[in-house]
């Protein structure tokens, strides 16, 4: 069948529904447990004057909470609510790339190629499933592209306040967008500047939130709660090493392997850095440049917007190969979902949807412990499995288990170890080895191990 614009409009639309519509009932996951929990504290004991309370506050702006709150009041609090909330900003993400490629004039067939590998990527797919901001700020900066190059003025404004409301990282893209458009203005500094006063009202607004948020809270951006304190360090030569490593890595895992490797075939090909390149080239530095002192973890959907940037030089390097490669390489970038490390190695769960098998298997494990009326505050574990039900299902259960991360586990009855917990230290799970097994569940890739202390069953 001969491709025509309407079926690809089509196809942008119809996919982010199907995304989310897939991931209606999926609990809480990883980092967005931080975002049930802020919004069901939101919803049930107001906004508090708009500020996060000390112990979840990370420094980022707290406007993606009160939008989801919102929708609770308006729909009512649930996970449907929550997912659903998603869905404009998939549509967004989805049908500017799609007007971006129309700008830059690619054919139907490279359009739908491109589409295909938008949500072929384990990274995007995954984190439009789960209410991430991360996923928002995807869709922010492809809107304000689209806006930029189309000079859209009034609509770049509103994306550049977008990217900021939602994270610190969006002040990154922010500077990403504006330098991204100075290249492909041809360096025209004048076209350039009259660009630069619609970001005016991003910037002005970002001024007045943190200085807000510093009169109430007494810092910045470095946050003196334990839990956040860690993550806002500079590091020495050997934290930049890994830091290195750390951005390596999120270009080349969970099929993010091909998209740099077609990104880099397309220079070699077109022996220059051109648009197409410079696309992914600039915010893939400044993003980089701004994790490389911290202490923060670099996670792979740290560069969704750099991974994404990448699809079309790739497409236009697939236009001239064999059609029969494309279809290769869309399946080599769907085989990243189940791209995963074994034994220690430490994995980003969520950017793959194997993840999912993990909800199920949860459901299992506290079956099992409400049968054997064994207490959940006497398990120790590791993040994301620490949390409560509460958290993660909008459950009633709010009894968490003990994180047991960089912490001994000899006085604990029980532990709960998972691979898909990244924070159990090789000595942890070495000693692990020699507990007898109270309970055992294998779904997919995820595994979920009860062990028993027996320490404390010799005693």
């Amino acid at each position: 069948m001969k491709l025509k614009s309407f079926h690809i409009t089509a196809l942008a639309i119809i996919l982010p529904f199907v995304v989310v519509v897939y991931s209606l009932q999926y609990p809480f996951f990883w980092d967005t447990l931080l975002t049930s929990t802020v919004t069901q504290y939101f919803f049930e004991h107001g906004f508090q004057q708009g500020i996060i309370p000390a112990e979840w506050d990370a420094g980022h702006p707290p406007f993606f909470y009160y939008y989801i709150t919102g929708m609770y009041h308006l729909f009512g609090k649930s996970l449907v609510t929550a997912h659903a909330a998603m869905l404009p900003f998939a549509l967004l993400g989805a049908v500017a790339f799609l007007q971006l490629l129309r700008h830059f004039a690619f054919s139907n067939q490279q359009q739908f190629w491109s589409i295909v590998f938008f949500f072929s990527v384990p990274a995007v797919t995954t984190q439009y499933s789960l209410v991430s901001y991360d996923a928002v700020l995807l869709s922010a900066y492809l809107f304000g592209l689209n806006a930029y190059v189309r000079k859209r003025r009034w609509l770049l404004m509103l994306a550049a306040l977008l990217l900021v409301a939602v994270s610190l990282r969006g002040v990154v893209l922010l500077a990403a967008l504006s330098v991204t458009g100075f290249f492909l203005q041809r360096r025209h500094f004048r076209a350039w500047w009259q660009m630069q006063w619609h970001f005016l009202p991003a910037v002005l607004w970002m001024a007045v939130w943190y200085t807000y948020h510093y009169l109430q809270t007494g810092w910045w951006l470095s946050t003196p709660a334990e839990g956040w304190s860690a993550h806002r360090g500079l590091v020495g030569g050997a934290g930049w090493l890994k830091n290195l490593v750390s951005i390596a890595r999120a270009m080349v895992d969970l099929g993010a392997l091909w998209l740099s490797g077609g990104a880099l075939l397309y220079i070699f090909r077109k022996k220059r850095l051109d648009k197409m390149t410079l696309l992914w080239l600039m915010p893939a530095v400044l993003l980089s440049l701004s994790f490389l002192p911290f202490s923060n973890p670099i996670n792979h959907r740290y560069y969704l917007v750099v991974l994404v940037a990448m699809i079309p030089a790739l497409v236009l390097w697939l236009s001239h190969q064999h059609k029969l490669t494309s279809v290769v390489v869309v399946l080599l970038v769907l085989c990243g979902h189940i791209q995963l490390y074994p034994g220690t190695i430490s994995n980003g769960w969520d950017c793959t949807l194997v993840h999912a098998d993990y909800f199920s298997l949860r459901r299992q494990l506290e079956d099992f412990l409400t049968t054997n009326t064994i207490d959940k505050s006497e398990i120790g574990t590791v993040f994301p499995m620490n949390n409560s039900l509460r958290q993660s299902h909008m459950d009633t259960d709010s009894v968490r288990m003990r994180n047991i991360h960089g912490e001994t586990m000899d006085s604990l009855p029980y532990i709960l170890y998972s691979n898909i917990g990244n924070d159990f230290s090789d000595e942890q799970v070495a000693a692990l080895q020699h507990w007898p097994v109270s309970w055992k569940g294998e779904k997919g890739m995820v595994r979920l191990v009860l062990y028993q202390n027996p320490l404390i069953i010799n005693k």
